[in-house]
């Protein structure tokens, strides 16, 4: 029987984890904050295999997983901004450096196989082997470089940080450029782009999800690993195709600003494959009860 620890479960990527993956074979302990969100969040889940484990000081972090047989520890949690001030650094550090870092103390290496991270291509601005784009980014490499640590000392545990890019799926609701675009389709609005050059790698939630399953049922080697799609997409073209085969046209004007688009290559995961193109989804994101997905 595999027991899982996953944080950031409520989170894009991690509840679309559970959604796919999740089954009456695994144990899933889901670790998380106590708060409203969080507890309606444990409330759609009927699943006894699920175990929620809520805390309030760090030290309840400890005390609640320390006996617990942690096979697979899974963070998705992430705190993400761009606005570098003293609130956001301090919450910078404690949910993408502290939280986790705690956590792996708190586990029982006796039965831990796997650990697995999530880095951000932010990490590589101008094409850099290492170039933060922002202190989100700085933290993300931090973090690496503390499991980096533990990875020396544990030698017989596993541990991966997984990279991407940009991610989407029809019923995304944070404020990223496909929900926007599709909030103000619904709405009439005029979507805003920073640029007529901006390309982006546009991944489905679901290619990623498989990619983080392969890594826990496979043999791969420790490392840093991207999933990436096939080709960048350019925005403007991608508003321009769909208007062109719709009544209903997404309304949009695009800024001047300059735009670098990162496109940092690092190694692949093995065994994985795109599976879904936003070239050819797009038409279907906006238009398949469109009004249902916001």
């Amino acid at each position: 029987m595999k027991n899982f620890l996953i944080t950031g479960a409520g989170g894009f990527i991690g509840n679309n984890f559970l959604e796919k993956f999740s089954n009456k074979k695994n144990f899933y302990y889901i670790f998380l904050k106590n708060s409203k969100k969080n507890k309606k969040f444990k409330n759609s889940f009927k699943d006894k295999n699920k175990k929620f484990i809520f805390f309030k000081k760090n030290l309840e972090i400890y005390t609640s997983i320390k006996k617990l047989k942690i096979n697979f520890f899974i963070n998705f949690a992430t705190y993400y901004t761009k606005n570098n001030n003293f609130k956001n650094t301090e919450q910078l550090i404690k949910s993408n450096i502290l939280f986790p870092s705690l956590i792996l103390e708190s586990i029982n290496k006796k039965y831990l196989k796997k650990v697995i991270t999530f880095g951000s291509m932010q990490e590589h601005y101008q094409n850099k082997e290492y170039m933060p784009d922002c202190l989100y980014a700085a933290t993300k490499q931090s973090l690496n470089n503390l499991f980096f640590f533990h990875k020396i000392k544990l030698n017989k545990i596993k541990f991966y940080n997984l990279k991407f890019y940009e991610t989407y799926n029809a019923y995304d609701k944070r404020k990223k450029l496909i929900p926007m675009i599709k909030k103000n389709y619904i709405k009439n609005l005029t979507t805003t782009l920073a640029s007529r050059n901006l390309n982006l790698n546009f991944l489905h939630v679901d290619d990623v999800c498989r990619a983080v399953n392969l890594i826990i049922n496979k043999n791969i080697k420790s490392g840093e690993y991207q999933v990436k799609a096939k080709k960048f997409s350019n925005p403007k073209q991608l508003i321009d195709k769909f208007n062109k085969m719709n009544f209903k046209k997404i309304k949009y004007i695009t800024k001047d600003n300059n735009i670098f688009n990162i496109d940092y290559n690092l190694k692949k995961l093995p065994y994985w494959k795109q599976t879904t193109n936003i070239e050819n989804n797009f038409n279907h994101l906006l238009n398949e009860n469109y009004k249902n997905k916001i």
